[in-house]
């Protein structure tokens, strides 16, 4: 259990960050190309699309390395667990099988049925460890979302709000505005 639950601390730590990671690139790529797309024409006309697809390349990149990490602690994770298992597995063979061979009061039958009981206390362990995977990545997911959903509202709704009539006074201007692109 102290091998388990190294593991899974080990997990917990590295995975959260790893599917934080995972979550941001997802979200740059669906905002690079929301916004490519729907700029298609612009992107044409300033015939940006050799630099528009570097850069893509370099986000998916990113989201690539970060998707492999992720994969590789939950590889870990699972992995770790299975390792955990066959030790045990071992060392009942080993001391159970030596006091069977030495007639120490342990059966053959007993035996097998500690080991059968081994495993079945391991599987649900293997099976939780593929749902903690599951649960990580929801909760970079969500931390997202309620991130955005608990930022502060910027404008107040005033406490007694007029309305304007259409044909209230006033007019827009525009001075001093300028419009470039930055390199």
């Amino acid at each position: 259990l102290p091998l388990i639950a190294g593991i899974t601390h080990w997990f917990r730590v590295n995975a959260r960050e790893s599917y934080r990671t995972v979550r941001t690139w997802i979200a740059r790529i669906n905002a690079y190309l929301q916004e490519r797309i729907t700029g298609m024409a612009t992107v044409q006309l300033y015939r940006r699309e050799a630099r528009d697809f570097a850069a893509f390349d370099e986000i998916d990149r990113q989201h690539r390395d970060a998707n492999v990490r992720s994969i590789f602690y939950c590889a870990a994770c699972y992995r770790g667990g299975e390792l955990v298992s066959a030790l045990a597995a071992s060392l009942i063979l080993w001391v159970g099988g030596g006091w069977v061979v030495n007639g120490d009061g342990l059966t053959l039958g007993a035996l097998v049925a500690f080991l059968q009981y081994s495993q079945r206390f391991f599987r649900p362990i293997s099976d939780m460890s593929e749902k903690f995977n599951v649960l990580q990545a929801a909760m970079a997911s969500s931390e997202r979302i309620f991130g955005l959903l608990d930022e502060p509202i910027i404008v107040a709704e005033p406490a007694q709000p007029r309305r304007l009539s259409p044909s209230a006074p006033g007019h827009i201007v525009f001075d001093h505005v300028w419009f470039a692109y930055l390199r």
